[in-house]
């Protein structure tokens, strides 16, 4: 669950804006709601504001100030929103060095310049201010001066901060607070220094899952590339202007938050697959039912009508494949694979599921030969090595020639169990062969009965294969079939 995101209750807050212009402040009052939910109060001088804010100024989350109004011209409307304790983001069409000092050192939340983009600009600042509320960032420095310094810049921009002098104080606020997403440290401090704090952060916290960013004013050596590959995301050298620190702080936390984003996306693209394909089972399932039904119960049909349920039968055979294959990658994806282990004859399941694909490579005039050993019983969950075997199967069924040949071999190779199936196909070309274990990777051979493929079904054998503790690669040569090899590690177990 993203912890930093613009949202807002049922009461939404309200900002305050002061704009002598019709116009922008037009734009403002239907852009504000209508990106963000928030409410909007107006008003186009000082003495407009000064009503709205004297009676309850604390409703107001934030004021946007236009800095020259009509009866304050030098930007006294700053001073009336900090003194009721309204942060203040300060609008406005001219700013020099002079006037970007003052209102800094006045304490305002941000400024935004009037140009082409300054309502996007002013909505994303407002939107990044309300987020900031709930997002927490540890500033480690053993400079007092420094520490208050940072942290009241940070907390300007409605920041939670938290602050330690040493590496081992801060981590200890990390232990407390396990929220907090940015840490800022300096480098030089008493007992464990910024770098190895950002090495013992690593240990437990990804850089998904917190940000980095080391601070210092030594200008001697590469300090940049030290706090980088000891796992630091950014790096800033002292002294910094005051935009800086807030820019890297708040661009390393958006980061952070389109990972998340992209994490719950891809969490409901997957519950979303793994919805329909499930659903999918039933209606599938009848139809193959049906099917099957008719071809044995009718006996008055010609051979076109039988022709035709074979059609169906078979789409609805190659549809459950399909459906399995989305299952299968759902579970992968979602890290929700769950093996099944059971004492196993091996030779049984590859009997079975040689069996089971023989019509479909029999409509194709293809042949399968079988060499099974005889083995002793293992542990292995054999509906997965099942769906191994179909895929394996299958594959070789749609990418050989009528007239041909696949070979099925079972057989124990000292700690090895070997499980290879060889087809007599197109082959595979030496740089697709790194690909083919991909997900929604297709090769560039067509299958030879115009059959579909999701480009999922060796994807899905490598991570079975993988968490029974096995491997799989490819042996092929161009215009020479693909033989595919699994192997699984052997030890015996009693019935």
């Amino acid at each position: 669950m993203r912890e930093c995101a613009v949202t807002c209750s049922e009461n939404p807050p309200i900002i305050l804006v002061v704009e002598d212009s019709k116009s922008i402040l037009q734009e403002l009052q239907r852009r504000i709601p209508e990106e963000l939910g928030f409410t909007v109060e107006a008003a186009a001088d000082f003495a407009g504001a000064e009503r709205l804010v004297q009676d309850n100024p604390e409703r107001f989350y934030c004021a946007v100030l236009d800095l020259n109004l009509p009866d304050a011209p030098d930007g006294e409307i700053v001073d009336l929103a900090l003194d009721t304790g309204i942060p203040a983001v300060v609008f406005t069409s001219g700013m020099d060095e002079q006037l970007r000092r003052t209102v800094l050192d006045k304490g305002v939340a941000d400024y935004i310049f009037k140009d082409s983009r300054a309502v996007c600009n002013l909505v994303r600042s407002l939107g990044r201010l309300w987020a900031n509320r709930d997002c927490k960032v540890l500033v480690c420095e053993d400079s007092r001066s420094m520490r208050e310094h940072v942290s009241t810049v940070l907390r300007r921009r409605m920041f939670q901060v938290l602050a330690a002098a040493d590496g081992k104080e801060a981590l200890e606020v990390l232990e407390r607070e396990p929220g907090v997403r940015v840490v800022v440290t300096d480098f030089a401090m008493s007992g464990m220094d910024g770098l190895s704090l950002v090495r013992k952060v690593r240990e437990t916290r990804s850089n998904e899952q917190v940000a980095l960013i080391g601070i210092s004013s030594n200008d001697t050596g590469p300090l940049s590339v030290w706090f980088l590959k000891a796992g630091a995301d950014d790096f800033l050298r002292k002294p910094f202007l005051t935009e800086e620190i807030i820019c890297r702080v708040e661009q390393n936390l958006e980061r952070l938050e389109r990972v998340e984003k992209l994490k719950d996306v891809n969490e409901s693209r997957l519950r979303f697959l793994g919805f329909v394909a499930h659903d999918l089972r039933n209606p599938i399932n009848g139809i193959r039912g049906f099917a099957n039904l008719l071809k044995g119960e009718l006996t008055d049909i010609d051979g076109e009508q039988q022709q035709v349920l074979d059609i169906i039968a078979q789409s609805a055979d190659n549809m459950l494949l399909l459906v399995d294959d989305l299952l299968g990658v759902s579970a992968i994806q979602s890290g929700k694979l769950e093996l099944r282990p059971a004492v196993t004859d091996l030779r049984s399941v590859v009997r079975d599921r040689v069996t089971a694909n023989r019509l479909m490579a029999k409509r194709k005039s293809i042949g399968i030969d079988q060499d099974l050993e005889e083995l002793p019983l293992v542990s292995v969950d054999a509906a997965r090595i099942g769906q191994v075997l179909d895929n394996l199967l299958s594959n070789a069924i749609k990418f050989s020639m009528p007239g041909t040949t696949i070979s099925v071999r079972l057989a124990l190779l000292e700690e090895d169990i070997l499980l290879s199936v060889c087809d007599q196909g197109p082959g595979i070309d030496p740089e697709e062969q790194g690909r083919l274990f991909q997900d929604y990777h297709k090769g560039k051979a067509a299958p030879t009965g115009g059959e579909s493929s999701t480009g999922l079904g060796l994807f899905i054998v490598q991570s079975v294969i993988k968490a029974h503790g096995g491997s799989i690669d490819v042996e092929s040569e161009k215009g020479a079939g693909a033989c595919f090899h699994v192997r699984l590690p052997f030890t015996p177990v009693e019935e």
